[in-house]
């Protein structure tokens, strides 16, 4: 297939619509830049990737069974233990402000173990009990050096054949860590063990990834990018990715499928039991079929890339949400409500994984990890803005407004794919080996 070059000005924040979205190849990166994975050791270090997000995913969904023991412990409000979720979000936007900057100053492998260390250092600490205005501050910590290591890991794997693949067994393994994750705290809490033996094991974990992380990518050659850079003087990478606008558009997108998917997670359980007056334990129920789907399809992402071409595949998805929010809204009952829950986690699972392959193939490789720490960093901020907006609604309209909510959230995700579609991207350069 024929690749063409995407025609760039000032640093590639104009592209044409003639060099739409190609997902082939990277622009100005030699064949030999494009890793195999049919080795050992490729093998090994994608296998040590998947292992990290399972890793991201158990801290993660374990703030949930932190929470009341730290508001305990630390006699604090609600409102205060609170700024601990902030924390997280303001250390992801530091990281996709500084990303880039370190790449280029300290190199590729670094970075990685700057972030690795950072999450290292600051889960121990937590693990000290030090007092509540020094424990505030470390989800700061810990925020920035998941940004780094979610970030380095998706632009390791965009570069790999198949990364569209690769990408969803990645976000697959954080939906395994998240069921997982509330299991081992609460029975660390369960067996009296105190809480901060929760935060000693992912210390423990992520000292031991670390090290696994350094043997597997100590060759440097493996973990720097050689970009062409012979388009002479070009902006900063920040200045580059910020003025970029596919990653904008991809931004936007982001914001709105990751908030459906905490919108959902969030709010479907208090839905189910105040509005349809389910028991808790259905209910439950339903929101497990919920994540459960959408970790399959992540799993199963290969099969529906034999079935479907990309386009096709984010379009069934979309409208799949749509159909499915229409259905649990008009016909109530315990089976359309765990199926509907199912079918929507199976329709939001590969969006944002396949979205951010694609695009990451369009940009110049310089750009890539501060592109997508910039996705990712905004992609938080819609975990916790739009189901907060979700409350809202429901505030002062009834939990009745959830499904219409997530609807009109499918339709904006439709509109900016369609504009995407548009601008960037043309269906016979896609391939399901991009």
């Amino acid at each position: 297939m024929a690749v063409q070059e995407p025609s760039q000005v000032s640093g590639d924040h104009q592209i044409s619509h003639s060099n739409a979205l190609n997902i082939d190849s990277y622009p100005g990166t030699s064949s030999q830049t494009i890793l195999e994975h049919n080795d050992p050791k490729s093998r090994l270090k994608i296998s040590l990737l998947l292992l990290g997000f399972l890793l991201i995913g158990l801290y993660e969904s374990s703030i949930s069974v932190l929470i009341l023991n730290l508001q305990i412990y630390y006699q604090v409000d609600k409102a205060t233990v609170a700024f601990l979720l902030l924390g997280g979000t303001l250390g992801h936007f530091i990281a996709a402000l500084t990303i880039g900057f370190i790449e280029n100053w300290l190199g590729r492998l670094s970075l990685l173990l700057i972030g690795i260390n950072s999450f290292v250092i600051a889960t121990l600490a937590c693990s000290l009990c030090p007092p509540f205005k020094i424990f505030i501050l470390l989800p700061i910590l810990i925020g920035f050096g998941l940004a780094i290591i979610e970030t380095w890991f998706n632009a390791y794997l965009v570069m790999q054949p198949n990364s569209k693949i690769w990408l969803n067994y990645l976000h697959a393994l954080w939906g395994v860590g998240a069921l997982l994750g509330p299991i081992i705290a609460a029975s660390i809490i369960a067996s009296n063990q105190g809480w901060y033996n929760i935060y000693r094991l992912w210390a423990l974990l992520g000292f031991l990834l670390a090290i696994a992380l350094y043997l597997a990518f100590s060759d440097q050659a493996d973990t720097t990018l050689n970009y062409d850079d012979s388009q002479g003087s070009q902006p900063s990478v920040l200045q580059a990715a910020l003025t970029s606008p596919i990653i904008w558009f991809t931004s936007g997108f982001v914001i709105f499928c990751v908030g459906t998917e905490h919108s959902l997670g969030d709010w479907a359980y208090s839905f189910l039991c105040s509005i349809q007056h389910e028991s808790h334990f259905m209910a439950s129920l339903s929101i497990s079929t919920y994540w459960l789907g959408m970790t399959l399809a992540r799993l199963g992402i290969s099969i529906l890339f034999r079935w479907f071409e990309i386009n096709q595949l984010l379009y069934l998805c979309m409208f799949s949400i749509l159909i499915n929010m229409m259905l649990i809204w008009f016909w109530p009952s315990v089976i359309m409500s765990t199926v509907g829950l199912g079918i929507a986690g199976l329709s939001l699972g590969p969006l944002y994984p396949t979205i951010l392959a694609v695009v990451a193939k369009q940009i110049q490789p310089r750009l890539v990890i501060s592109a997508i720490a910039i996705i990712s960093g905004l992609g938080k901020l819609g975990t916790s803005i739009v189901p907060w907006l979700m409350g809202l609604i429901a505030q002062k309209f009834s939990l009745w407004s959830l499904f219409p909510y997530i609807m009109l959230l499918a339709m904006i995700m439709v509109i900016l794919w369609t504009a995407m579609n548009f601008l960037y991207y043309r269906p016979e350069q896609i391939s399901i080996n991009g």
